[in-house]
């Protein structure tokens, strides 16, 4: 159930395995292995949640929330496009502070 959580997640925010790999500090073949459900890779520990977490740039406790959610729906939560915009206000202020230098 979570490498489908986490692939939704993927899907949402728009960002690439590879791309969540280097934001979390892990391999992107872990990534593979627990979307794909791979032995030993089903349920992640508290800490790689909390680097998953990290990754998507929300709170440990907005990320179980949405897993949560998603566990009684089967879906993810709509209210969780406001941490996509964030992100992407984020990403854009610094990109135009680049600019600027």
């Amino acid at each position: 159930m979570f490498g489908k959580f986490l692939e939704l997640m993927l899907e949402r925010f728009e960002v690439g395995q590879s791309e969540l790999a280097k934001r979390s500090k892990t391999k992107q073949g872990n990534i593979s292995r627990t979307i794909r459900g791979q032995m030993g890779y089903q349920n992640p520990t508290l800490r790689l949640a909390k680097r998953y977490a990290q990754g998507f740039r929300m709170s440990l406790a907005n990320f179980i929330d949405c897993y949560e959610y998603f566990l009684d729906h089967n879906k993810l939560p709509d209210t969780i496009r406001k941490y996509k915009k964030k992100r992407e206000q984020k990403e854009e202020l610094i990109w135009r502070r680049s600019r600027k230098l």
